[in-house]
């Protein structure tokens, strides 16, 4: 069986030298029966046969299609809406990211107005001080 399945150069190492060591006709009629064999033992190819079924199975058949196609029809209508799912979730995490933005943005300019409004005070107090000094300083000249 395994000499079935040769190809045209293994058959050719086969009967040379190393193996069979064939010559002229010896050689010639050994190729030839082994390509009988393997035409004769070829697979063959599978025929098709047409099956006639009745009209209940064809029925079934029919259903059994339309079950699938409905299957697939939901599969893809779920798919869909886990895919929406993803979409709003990653849309909700973007406006909530730039709400929190905005938020940041107006707290640190309140801050900055704060800072300013502390560094004015500090001036207004420091300038007060240094007139007060001036004051008690020309009343002692």
């Amino acid at each position: 069986n395994l000499f079935l399945h040769l190809k045209e150069d293994e058959l050719d190492e086969l009967c040379g030298t190393d193996c069979l060591d064939l010559k002229g006709m010896a050689r010639i009629k050994f190729k030839a029966a082994m390509r009988m064999l393997q035409s004769q033992f070829k697979p063959k190819k599978q025929q098709k046969y047409i099956v006639a079924i009745s009209k209940q199975e064809q029925k079934s058949m029919d259903k059994m299609r339309f079950v699938v196609k409905q299957t697939g029809d939901i599969q893809n209508l779920f798919e869909n809406h886990l895919n929406r799912i993803d979409d709003t979730s990653v849309k909700i995490k973007s406006d909530v990211d730039q709400e929190i933005e905005k938020i940041i943005k107006m707290a640190d300019n309140r801050k900055q107005s704060l800072y300013k409004q502390i560094e004015e005070w500090k001036l207004n107090k420091l300038e007060a001080i240094n007139k007060e000094i001036s004051f008690i300083l020309e009343y002692q000249n």
